[in-house]
């Protein structure tokens, strides 16, 4: 901006924005209030959800833990086979009472106790001193009853009465009962038994929020497990989507509730909505007594604070319209260290980085070219080792140990080919790779194809891609000549043309069906912006890899198409530039 903006108009603007502002005050704390009102208690209602869904989550984690204490015990082999004796040894006592004592010194508020089918009036845990405590037959237990009954392998008992038999005490309210199954006739071989101490679940349950006013829980029963402050009674609510929270409003409370885990517990809160209401009339009160007392400040320091701070970003904004021009190098001068001087330095900061993120650039594209490259080239290796190595396999099983080394010598030529660390190599190498497959397929293929190449030597010295030849030529056998018993033909022609190379590779095999061909074609043409999202969608096909590896490295100069007809034979016509090395 080349005219000076006056300070007098900005001033007189600011006392009109301050003038109407506290014209409106009064009307603008009413519309406030409302919508507080409104907001407070959508906010408790939110937090209450989010509280409920944290203490939900906590408690299905703690259920998890169990599970997994559980799991590491019942699939044991060596607790399976010990359960499966009917007749205890020493070691087999050392063995619950080392897995006992693990468990009872991580987590002393479970108690574990496994029982045997074969011996139905006994229990084995840690609890009872030697390991193994008479119980009453645990068959006629409520606990068993339900758990015969159902498909599942876990149930939880919370009746304190039926969760026991005769001979036990009622210590725990809560019990987890998990099956025990031979892993080869999947019968049941014993139960393995976790009582949870209610006391210290409680913490998972009960909330410090100071505006929840209320917290219950029940069993599956409806039966009330404890509460908090006060008893919430759980109404008929609206579910809130898929989250299993479920809410209710009444004019004195806001409830919510959801269901924990799969064992049929209920979890509910409740708010007390005069509550949240007065505490929100002295809030405005507070909040209309700052908003006046911050206008008499802005008042009072108009003319200073807009000069400091229309003068700053006076020079931010020439700098940023002189980075918009392109000119990477401005630096705008910090004449004051405050908020906005560090606005600018920041600024002054990102469009340094900016002009070396744009120098390293090129340097980045050009080493992600590389990996994608190499990312591409390692699908081919696999397939063709995989490929030679049946090769070796047939030869060996019939007994032909020459041709088995002959084989072995060209792999291992061809590997140390393509291993080295370069993209791309001479032509005239790639040829001898070629012939050096096609000598090992025709020991593979006994008779029944043959190989004719005219090459022109003028070619011979043009860059070209490692390991893309042999693909092509090997796609020619495994799919052109794949029901061609005798009399197959391949032809591969390398010629000059002008600044260019041309590659034709044909076989007289089965070709390709119409729709098949156009498809193909139209998948080889597409743009390819990011080569290993392609790579990932066609793993496993030569022809693609290929195709993949030469775009990237040639770009828009390198061609290709496929001719076929269907039992007739196929064509891949390759072209790239000829670029000498």
């Amino acid at each position: 901006m080349k005219n000076k903006i006056k300070k007098p108009i900005t001033r007189r603007f600011f006392f009109y924005i301050v003038f109407l502002i506290v014209l409106s005050n009064v009307l603008l704390s009413l519309i406030i209030s409302a919508i507080f009102r409104n907001s407070m208690g959508r906010q408790a209602t939110e937090a209450s959800i989010s509280l409920l869904q944290r203490n939900l989550e906590n408690v299905n984690e703690y259920l998890k833990g169990i599970d997994d204490i559980a799991n590491s015990l019942i699939y044991n082999q060596d607790l399976i086979d010990l359960v499966k004796r009917k007749e205890n040894t020493l070691a087999d006592r050392d063995l619950l009472n080392s897995i006992f004592s693990i468990f009872y010194q991580s987590r002393n508020d479970l108690k574990l106790i496994i029982y045997k089918e074969s011996e139905p009036d006994k229990a084995y845990s840690i609890y009872s001193g030697s390991g193994l405590a008479e119980t009453g037959d645990f068959h006629r237990s409520e606990w068993y009853r339900k758990i015969s009954q159902s498909s599942q392998n876990r149930i939880m008992v919370s009746n304190q009465v039926s969760a026991y038999t005769d001979g036990e005490r009622n210590e725990f309210a809560h019990v987890m009962i998990y099956k025990i199954k031979d892993r080869y006739s999947d019968s049941c071989i014993g139960y393995l038994r976790v009582d949870i101490d209610l006391q210290n679940l409680k913490k998972y349950f009960i909330s410090d929020y100071e505006n929840i006013d209320g917290t219950s829980i029940y069993d599956g029963e409806g039966n009330l497990l404890f509460q908090d402050k006060m008893v919430v009674k759980i109404p008929w609510g609206t579910a809130l989507g898929e989250t299993g929270v479920y809410l209710h409003q009444d004019s004195s409370y806001i409830t919510v509730y959801g269901n924990v885990s799969d064992i049929g517990w209920k979890m509910a809160f409740c708010v007390d909505k005069e509550k949240i209401f007065r505490d929100l009339d002295y809030i405005m009160v507070v909040l209309v007594g700052i908003l006046l007392f911050v206008i008499l400040i802005t008042s009072l320091c108009s003319g200073r604070l807009f000069s400091i701070v229309t003068d700053n970003f006076k020079r931010l904004v020439a700098g940023m319209e002189s980075v918009k021009q392109g000119n990477l190098d401005t630096q705008v001068e910090i004449v004051r260290d405050d908020e906005v001087g560090v606005l600018i330095d920041e600024f002054n900061g990102t469009v340094r980085t900016l002009n070396k993120l744009m120098e390293e650039v090129e340097k980045k594209q050009i080493l992600l070219k590389e990996v994608e490259i190499k990312a591409l080239q390692q699908q081919i290796n696999p397939h063709f080792i995989f490929n030679i190595l049946e090769t070796i396999m047939g030869l060996a099983s019939e007994g032909l140990d020459d041709k088995v080394i002959t084989v072995c010598q060209g792999m291992s030529s061809m590997l140390r080919y393509n291993i080295s660390f370069q993209n791309s190599t001479r032509l005239e190498n790639e040829i001898v790779q070629m012939k050096n497959y096609i000598k090992l397929m025709q020991i593979r293929f006994e008779n029944r194809f043959e190989v004719f190449c005219d090459i022109d030597e003028r070619c011979l010295n043009a860059e070209f891609v490692k390991f893309t030849l042999q693909p092509l030529v090997e796609n020619s056998i495994s799919h052109g000549l794949s029901e061609c018993v005798s009399g197959g033909l391949i032809r591969i022609l390398i010629q000059r043309q002008e600044d260019m190379v041309a590659i034709s590779i044909y076989d007289n095999g089965s070709g390709i069906e119409e729709g098949r061909l156009e498809e193909i074609n139209r998948k080889i043409h597409e743009t390819i912006e990011n080569p290993l999202e392609y790579v990932e969608q066609y793993n496993g096909l030569g022809l693609m890899n290929v195709n993949l590896r030469l775009r990237m490295h040639f770009k828009e100069q390198y061609h290709i198409e496929i001719f076929s007809k269907d039992r007739k034979g196929t064509c891949i016509y390759i072209k790239i530039p000829y670029i000498e090395v």
